[in-house]
């Protein structure tokens, strides 16, 4: 018998036809099985595995590896605590035993454990924010813009000192009278005493790099613009940044751990 219904069945196969190795299609069938049934009971990973040509236990290797795919049924409130890392040191395992005792008997509440890898930041906020939880977030493009075309989520302003390419119909945080420009950037950095002729040739490689047409094109998919910036620019960035936000870092009473 099909755990998948006729539907999603033809689905499955239109799915697994889109790639060149079967098995690349566990994940989009796992959520096909999700979407369907609400978790995934182990016929699910089985046709999951008939479908791709893999054993079921290869499926469920793939499956179980994400947090979001879940392999029990779930309440209507899904409160997932996080135990790796930062979350370690500030609590994350007493959280989570608190919330496991206090809400074991309620069926509508269910509390798991994930990793976050330590980017409490940006997915976490995404899924507060899609799911209601907040009513606003700062985030960078890159892990906003798919959700602003597919009309999740609307995007009020950027916060660069101009509109944004990929999103020109947003205005910046200036032209809505807020005196706010935030600019992130990547960059490379090598140890202090580096001889600076090798410094001035990975700075050429870099800029080469950065400039090249198919450079451009990947980080565009993400909401990004090339800048290159030669290493005397660089520093001088790196300086006026660390002058801008040190005090503001102080002023939050943030201190590092070892």
């Amino acid at each position: 018998m099909s755990f998948f219904t006729d539907a999603n069945l033809g689905r499955a196969r239109d799915i697994v036809a889109q790639y060149p190795r079967p098995k690349s299609a566990i994940l989009p069938l796992a959520h096909l099985a999700q979407d369907q049934h609400g978790w995934l009971p182990p016929e699910a990973i089985e046709q999951i595995a008939e479908l791709t040509g893999v054993t079921a236990a290869d499926a469920l290797g793939t499956c179980s590896f994400y947090t979001m795919l879940k392999r029990r049924p779930c309440g209507k409130l899904l409160v997932s605590v996080c135990t790796n890392v930062t979350c370690l040191v500030t609590g994350g395992p007493e959280v989570l035993e608190y919330l496991e005792e206090h809400y074991a008997a309620d069926p509508d509440i269910t509390i798991e454990e994930v990793e976050c890898l330590a980017a409490c930041g940006g997915a976490p906020a995404l899924q507060d924010l899609l799911g209601g939880h907040v009513p606003a977030s700062v985030n960078p493009i890159s892990e906003t813009l798919s959700f602003a075309k597919s009309g999740s989520l609307r995007i009020l302003a950027v916060t660069g000192p101009e509109r944004s390419p990929f999103l020109p119909e947003v205005p910046t945080m200036r032209e809505q009278g807020f005196d706010v420009v935030v600019v992130g950037w990547l960059g490379g950095f090598v140890p202090v005493r580096t001889a600076p002729d090798i410094v001035r040739a990975l700075g050429a490689a870099i800029g080469t790099a950065v400039e090249a047409p198919d450079m451009a094109a990947a980080l565009a998919k993400f909401g990004n613009v090339p800048s290159f910036q030669g290493p005397e620019e660089f520093a001088a960035t790196v300086k006026a940044d660390l002058a801008r936000w040190g005090p503001v870092v102080k002023a939050s009473g943030f201190v590092a751990v070892d």
